[in-house]
């Protein structure tokens, strides 16, 4: 409004008239800001956590999202929602004295959920292997010999189908910009020690052992049953045997063709792999509470009890019915923390980042979480 305002050389009656009416509706009654009524809608706090929500179900597998408060919501976020099932099922987990509880939203913070940046990787274009007809292997991704085979591959090179997906740079690598598409996959033997820059790299070119984490698949059985069985992978095949594909024959043609390693190795080696993922990387329970207030309004002593009787108590609540119903629940998920979070609205021009850290609250036991509504808004329009 400042930028109209500034840039209007003539203001007559009609323009005044809007502009009261257009300020009225951003930023309502001053003199009521006591009251709550900071913005000009009366109820634009059900606005507010409709475009939290949105954009929390846009970004996250639905999956992990294990409840959600749907008054404010869409059909098509709604749809979202509810279109894969629960890693963890919390029916009946927030009923107390017949009465059913209804926080924002709770999700689950999954290992995978936590390194989903956006990153670039360069790909050289270089052919340089050929696995009995499958050439797989690609170079640019400081792993050696990652091999990237796709359904139904048969004798072109990996690179020659992602040059269709993805641009190339003056030197002519193919920029990794996103993940791949989920018909591609990818293998190469997981080093003892890993970190977040490795498993990005698992994300991004959809390492068979980071669809276990995608999917919360931390036994072998499990493994086996519904991510090799379904790729048609087989061990102990001959190079030529006419049930091969691309995964047997290449992506994990040293366990299932020249059986340099056995099945058991594999299984040694997913196993070590997801014990340390969960060793190293803590996967909570959050739970969401959107509100239209600012930080500095938590940070108010005169405001503390005010603040605990509508807003802590509940959390408490909340987080002790969740622990009864995890403690019910198969590892890993019966040993699972909890954490509580406030969503508060933060205007931060400039700033690329949704999500900054608030004051602390409560000995940081709450955590307060700065939404730069810039951001947000950007998100929910799209």
């Amino acid at each position: 409004m400042e930028t109209i305002d500034h840039n209007t050389p003539i203001k007559d009656s009609d323009y005044w008239q809007y502009y009261e009416a257009i300020e009225l509706f951003l930023y309502g009654n001053w003199h009521q800001a006591e009251n709550g009524e900071i913005w000009g809608i009366k109820n634009f706090h059900s606005v507010w956590e409709s475009m939290c929500l949105t954009h929390l179900v846009k970004v996250t597998h639905p999956s992990l999202v294990l409840h959600l408060d749907a008054r404010y919501l869409n059909s098509r976020t709604l749809e979202r929602a509810e279109s894969s099932a629960k890693v963890i099922n919390l029916s009946n987990a927030l009923q107390i004295n017949g009465s059913q509880l209804i926080p924002d939203v709770i999700v689950l913070a999954s290992v995978d959920s936590q390194i989903q940046a956006e990153k670039t990787y360069t790909v050289s274009s270089y052919t340089k292997w050929n696995d009995y007809g499958y050439q797989t292997i690609i170079t640019g991704i400081d792993i050696e010999e990652p091999r990237v085979g796709y359904i139904g591959q048969s004798s072109d090179h990996t690179v020659e189908k992602l040059q269709e997906l993805y641009q190339k740079d003056k030197w002519g690598r193919l920029i990794i910009d996103t993940p791949l598409p989920s018909n591609f996959y990818s293998f190469w033997e997981i080093p003892e020690q890993i970190n977040l820059d490795l498993l990005h790299k698992m994300y991004y070119f959809n390492h068979l052992f980071y669809l276990a984490l995608k999917k919360q698949i931390i036994d072998w059985n499990r493994f086996h049953k519904e991510i090799l069985q379904p790729l048609g992978v087989i061990f102990g095949l001959r190079y030529n045997d006419p049930r091969g594909n691309v995964f047997t024959h290449s992506l994990l043609r040293y366990y299932c063709v020249q059986q340099i390693y056995s099945i058991d190795d594999m299984k040694g080696r997913f196993n070590n792999f997801i014990q340390q993922v969960f060793n190293q990387y803590e996967e909570f329970l959050e739970i969401i509470d959107v509100k239209y207030l600012t930080s500095e309004y938590f940070c108010e002593r005169n405001k503390i009890e005010d603040i605990k009787r509508r807003s802590v108590r509940k959390q408490f609540v909340y987080e002790y019915l969740l622990q009864k119903t995890l403690e019910r629940k198969n590892e890993p998920f019966n040993n699972l923390s909890i954490r509580s979070s406030f969503w508060l609205p933060s205007y931060r021009p400039g700033d690329l980042d949704l999500l900054e850290e608030g004051s602390t609250f409560m000995d940081g036991y709450i955590q307060l979480k700065n939404v730069n509504f810039m951001v947000l808004a950007e998100s929910y329009l799209a």
